[in-house]
């Protein structure tokens, strides 16, 4: 039995004096899955991020995905110490307190396991849901399949430390897989670009190739204010830079000094949608503080542009961070953008006011600098009564709704 690192000082149960409060992985293959080594693959689920691409799947991943960043331990990567005798059952001790506790911050908590044997992955496992608790003792058996013959990924730049795996889970809808990976944190494409420097982070950028290093993450150009089009210049590590292709007009808050350029983009992006006024769009909501209808549909008329081949800038793929989904398609007016609202495929249904944003890049009235042009406005929830899904929308500031103007 191994036990992952902790500072705090281990307390006994009473009733058993070998016995100790926390969470024991108890990994089991069969007759066929005997290893030497076992890598476990702790992760923080990111809720609203997709799954990366990567070396033998560069297109991105559809339907259910979950993405973990790895939350890492020396003791994570265990090898027995009699290499020649391969075993069959091994427990790993996680305690409670110090940074264990993060293991379980999650929601949900999740670990993935990789079995060796002579340096060869064998069997593949995971966990969800486990629990660390102070006051008693929590087993969970993890029974190895065999690695062979799952759909399973290893890779990163420098060292193939990230993984996905595509599989039949229980709580999957029948007939259906899914993805889930675990990742770097700070490159969550393991490309070995850091999330700060990276134009795709969740596009694994093969420089050799130059697969997936440009054309498809926005960026932010400065002179003027703009959102371009990114690539990766050099490979990873020190000296890497990008480039910005400005394409659409930005609003000026965007470039503020204020907000940190060295950030990413929707870094960025959140703090800019401070400095500049914008409309606020209030969205009512039933009962149960759920859309009324979905997808929950609405028009919104914007000044100095058309709707003209809208598409959704912020959120970036169109997902708010806390798992919405926006679209948008032309209006019934030639100067108004429909939008819809989908809730969560999996997860919190309920709206919450979690400071969402919409910027959507049009064509502009008159030409300008660019072709494209941004409108930026905010979403929260409204009243949630049962008289309120048949009122629609309610918009406040509507002299914020400008689109940017570049001269």
């Amino acid at each position: 039995m191994a036990m992952r690192s902790i500072a705090l000082v281990v307390m006994l149960v009473a009733a058993c004096a070998d016995s100790r409060f926390g969470a024991y992985l108890i990994v089991e293959g069969d007759d066929k899955i005997a290893f030497d080594r076992l890598e476990f693959y702790f992760g923080d689920y990111e809720p609203g991020f997709d799954v990366p691409t990567s070396p033998k799947n560069p297109t991105p991943v559809q339907g259910l995905q979950f993405l973990n960043t790895r939350i890492y331990d020396p003791h994570d990567s265990w090898v027995s110490s009699t290499p020649g005798s391969p075993q069959r059952e091994f427990t790993y001790y996680v305690p409670t307190g110090g940074s264990n506790d993060q293991l379980v911050h999650s929601g949900p908590s999740y670990v993935m396991v990789v079995a060796y044997n002579k340096d060869k992955a064998i069997g593949i496992a995971e966990e969800i849901g486990f629990k660390l608790s102070d006051n008693e003792v929590d087993r969970y058996i993890i029974h190895l399949l065999p690695f062979a013959a799952e759909e399973v990924e290893m890779w990163g730049f420098g060292q193939p430390d990230c993984i996905k795996w595509t599989h039949q889970r229980a709580t999957d809808p029948s007939g259906m897989t899914s993805v889930v990976a675990v990742v770097r944190d700070h490159d969550r494409d393991c490309d070995g670009y850091s999330d700060a420097e990276d134009c795709n982070r969740l596009i694994y950028c093969d420089f050799g190739t130059q697969v997936g290093c440009g054309g498809a993450a926005p960026c932010i150009a400065t002179t003027p204010c703009a959102i371009g089009e990114c690539a990766q210049i050099g490979p990873p590590g020190s000296g890497t830079t990008q480039s910005c292709s400005a394409t659409t007009c930005l609003f000026d808050g965007a470039c503020s000094t204020s907000c940190d350029p060295t950030k990413p983009i929707d870094e960025r992006l959140q703090c800019a949608f401070s400095q500049v006024n914008h409309p606020e769009v209030y969205i009512p909501l039933d009962e149960m503080e759920q859309l009324c209808t979905v997808p929950y549909s609405f028009d919104l008329q914007i000044a100095n542009a058309l709707c003209a081949s809208p598409r959704i800038i912020y959120p970036l793929g169109g997902r708010e961070p806390d798992g919405f989904v926006v679209t948008v398609a032309p209006g019934t007016a030639g100067d108004s953008c429909h939008f819809e609202l989908f809730p969560p495929m999996f997860g919190d249904p309920t709206f919450h006011d979690n400071d969402d944003h919409v910027l959507v890049a049009v064509d502009p009235s008159a030409p300008g600098v660019f072709t494209r042009t941004t409108f930026l406005f905010g979403i929260h929830p409204g009243s949630h009564d049962p008289n309120a899904c048949p009122s629609g929308i309610s918009i406040q500031n509507t002299s914020g709704s400008s689109a940017a103007i570049c001269n």
